[in-house]
């Protein structure tokens, strides 16, 4: 037998198989190498050490709140993972929510996930589930990009969209890798005993970029890590504070705090406190009552000063304190403005603004309160003389000789304190001969309140003449024995809530010495939290899954089906077919839809027996001179049995590759809709003019928009230096101070779904936001971007609500507002109302 010998002098090249080593530097692959960027990757346990390592996390802690634009992952020598979901917590890692799903299939994404696949953005913060990125090649080096803003409808606003903002937030991002991709060999019944087949399937990825900007809330330009803790904090600006700028800095709250958007800065004002307080809080409740002085001397915001100095009170520490007044002619900014009145406190209640005149109590009189009242005698006390019956002697009279006084608690007693034989007249709930305590039942004399014992939670005996505490059952405790000692909900029974698996007693009363009954966790284990059916031990709130609800976890929300335990997800979401389907509900645990007449399916997908679904594809048309929206030859077919009778060279077919064909007339040619400018255009024919270098460009009208013109006013824009004898100048209605608003009215066809499309020329300014209003039936706010726009046809853009695209009509009769901001202009030309559906 031959024997095959390496010459010593001969090194080994090609591919070569060893193992992970954590404490070799040279073969380990920490997940550090993820994001040093270098060529060195971090690589997962492989399959063969167990199945457990299909589902693996990798964690980024960016230590602080970011706004994320996106995310890049570049995979290393393994394939990108099969099925994975990107998340973010904005807690520090607490709660994760998902970002994006990714699947191989449509089928995972539904039956994973819940989620149709590859579905277009509609909201901002909607959330994908892609098949892009889970295909098995290239089996290295493989990438994945996430746009997080690219695409929704707030990016080209996005400090106007507070959904936007909160969906890109995040402190910390997670990789949740749940199948790795691979070439299925494992499926094969020999290699299924063969290891070396599964320690090849894991996860590796050499980076991880991430990009982003600060949280700033727009109240700042540059964030900077120039501190000891290397932490990005915002370089604040408009009088904010904080390492986002979510608040008004002390002494700067005389207005609400707000997210600085583009073109209001919403800059926190300072308090107006006189010079008398360095701090103050914004109080709504202030603001709507205009109650503060704001530093313009008008009543408008909510600012209240806090710790008011030099003895002044009050919202604005406009006033004195009580026990001292500013004399006339004092300015209120004056530091030592209030000075003491000279009053005694227990005559009199501070003194009068401006004079410094003693407000005495009712029973004293005078300038300092230095006598008693009328109807009251024996100062300094200033008792009420009683009032005798007409046969009995006064003591003021001087012949009544020696009469004795009435033997009383003053603070127990009606103002007539006696009646003529000397007995005392209590108040209500006072009792004793002198009426110096509380009777039975009442308690803290000499308010003498009743006591308000439970019934339920307390003896019936009389609560505690001085503090009012009632005589508490056991296991019950408060001063109106209304509450359970453990701290239980269910008063007055008290049970204490505890898991079933924690042995032994969690709560046990001193008075008693015993345990007190628990009650039994009624959680649904199929649809709690991991299937433990676990539940909070003072309320019993069971931790439902996603899309669960009801007391026990038991049913689905609405638009939700199939509780199943093995869902990791909670209910799946309600397939109905938009366009087939009544609703988006579905009913029972199949999910099944309520169907349009004609359509049948579990979805509503399919069309019935004898019936289909009529779409372009249905249609043939002899329009083969015709062109692709580019400008290309379209593609047509001459087939007599497919189209019998056609004229010519042949028929254009509608396919998914040809959707849409353009045969204009040269002189009708138009090429833009939403941003129209004039330009030199290429031509497939001679021009009708042909003097003219250039065609006009005007925006398309979609079929069935409501058109709302603008009346003329003011000079229309100048024509530029070498049109087209066929250009058109755009007029409208030029919008400035004092007419910086107008409304244009109309009626739409039928209630639904519209977009605004605002016609504008705007030659003055950069580009600013222009409020626009909608109201059909309920008011919609929006806004518009009036980009820069000195072309002589104008421009066109799209009004955006809140962060969606789309306004709901409910009436016929539709009004549209638009509202210039102060120091701006434009040229409102026209407002065009399509619906949804046809823009």
């Amino acid at each position: 037998m031959a024997q095959l010998v390496r010459p010593m002098n001969q090194e080994v090249t090609g591919q070569f198989c060893d193992y992970c080593n954590s404490q070799d530097p040279r073969k380990a692959h920490p997940v550090t190498n993820a994001i040093d960027g270098s060529e060195r990757w971090w690589q997962s346990p492989p399959l063969s050490s167990g199945t457990r390592y299909n589902q693996v996390n990798v964690t980024l802690d960016l230590g602080q709140l970011f706004h994320v634009a996106y995310v890049l992952i570049k995979f290393a020598n393994s394939p990108r993972p099969d099925l994975w979901v990107l998340e973010r917590s904005v807690d520090f890692g607490s709660t994760y929510s998902p970002w994006q799903y990714f699947a191989h299939s449509k089928a995972d994404c539904w039956q994973q996930f819940g989620r149709a696949a590859n579905t277009a953005i509609t909201r901002d913060d909607d959330v994908l589930c892609t098949t892009d990125y889970s295909r098995v090649v290239p089996l290295e080096n493989g990438e994945v990009v996430v746009s997080l803003i690219n695409g929704r409808p707030g990016a080209r606003n996005f400090t106007f969209s507070n959904t936007l903002r909160e969906f890109t937030q995040a402190t910390n991002i997670r990789l949740r890798f749940l199948r790795t991709n691979t070439l299925l060999g494992h499926l094969i019944s020999k290699a299924q005993r063969d290891p070396t087949v599964t320690r090849r399937y894991y996860y590796s990825i050499k980076d991880i970029s991430v990009g982003g900007r600060c949280a700033c809330n727009g109240h700042a330009d540059v964030c900077s890590a120039d501190n000891p803790e290397k932490v990005f904090r915002c370089e604040c600006r408009h009088h904010t504070c904080g390492e986002t700028c979510d608040r008004c800095c002390p002494g700067h709250h005389q207005r609400r705090w707000q997210l600085a958007t583009w073109g209001h800065s919403h800059e926190c004002e300072a308090c107006n406190c006189h010079g008398h307080a360095a701090d103050c809080f914004y109080d709504p409740d202030v603001e709507r009552q205009q109650a503060s002085l704001d530093i313009r001397g008008v009543y408008a915001g909510g600012g209240v000063c806090i710790n008011c100095q030099h003895n002044t009170a009050g919202i604005n520490c406009e006033q004195c304190a009580k026990g001292y007044f500013r004399p006339h002619g004092v300015p209120v900014e004056a530091p030592h403005g209030c000075i003491p009145c000279s009053c005694s406190p227990e005559h009199a209640d501070g003194c009068e603004p401006g004079s410094g005149r003693c407000a005495c109590r009712p029973n004293f009189h005078g300038d300092h309160c230095e006598e008693c009242a009328p109807g009251y005698h024996n100062f300094p006390l200033c008792s009420r003389i009683p009032v005798f019956p007409v046969s009995a002697p006064s003591p003021e009279d001087p012949g009544a000789g020696d009469i004795k006084g009435c033997d009383c608690d003053f603070e127990g007693v009606l103002p007539e304190i006696c009646d003529a034989h000397g007995r005392c007249l209590c108040r209500p709930g006072v009792e004793g001969p002198r009426c110096a305590a509380c009777r039975q039942g009442f308690y803290s004399f000499p308010i003498c309140q009743a006591c308000q014992c439970s019934a339920l939670g307390s003896y019936p005996t009389p609560c505690s003449p001085a503090t009012g505490q009632c005589e508490c059952r056991p296991g019950i405790a408060g001063r109106r024995c209304d509450r359970c000692l453990s701290g239980a909900p269910d008063f007055p029974h008290c049970s204490v809530w505890r898991s079933p698996s924690a042995g032994g007693c969690p709560w046990v009363p001193l008075a008693q010495g015993r345990c007190l009954i628990s009650t039994e966790c009624r959680c649904h284990v199929a649809g709690t939290v991991s299937g433990i059916g676990e539940c909070g031990q003072r309320d019993g709130d069971c931790h439902c899954k996603p899309h669960v609800g009801g007391d026990s976890c038991d049913t689905c929300d609405d638009g939700y089906f199939a509780l199943e335990k093995g869902s990791y997800f909670g209910c799946q979401g309600c397939r109905c077919d938009v366009g087939g389907a009544v609703t988006p509900m579905c009913s029972g645990p199949a999910g099944v839809c309520v169907c349009r007449e004609h359509v049948v399916g579990k979805a509503c997908q399919r069309p019935e027996d004898n019936h289909y679904f009529a779409d372009l594809h249905h249609t043939k048309y002899e329009l083969e001179d015709g062109t692709t929206p580019s400008g290309r030859d379209l593609r047509f077919g001459f087939d007599p049995l497919e189209f019998p009778g056609f004229s010519w060279r042949g028929y254009a077919q509608m396919t998914p590759l040809q959707h849409q064909i353009c045969i204009i007339p040269i002189e009708e040619f138009s090429t833009e809709y939403l941003k129209p400018q004039v330009r030199c255009i290429a031509s497939y024919g001679p021009l009708a003019n042909q003097r003219a270098t250039c065609l006009s460009v005007s925006p398309e009208t979609p079929p069935a928009a409501l058109i709302l013109d603008a009346p003329p006013g003011g000079p229309p824009p100048l024509p530029p230096q070498d049109p087209s004898p066929s250009t058109d100048v755009v007029t409208g209605i030029t919008m400035e101070a004092p007419q910086s608003q107008v409304t244009l009215r109309g009626r739409v066809p039928r209630p639904g779904r519209y977009v605004i499309v605002i016609h504008f020329y705007q030659p003055a300014h950069p580009a600013f936001p222009v409020e626009v209003s909608v109201d059909g039936g309920r008011r919609w706010p929006g806004v518009f971007r009036a980009s820069f726009c000195p072309h002589v046809l104008g421009c066109q853009d799209q009004a955006i609500t809140g962060d969606q695209a789309e306004f709901t009509v409910w009436e016929p009769e539709v009004a549209v507002t638009v509202k210039v901001p102060e120091g701006k202009s434009l040229v409102l030309v026209r407002v065009c109302v399509p619906s949804s559906i046809s823009a």
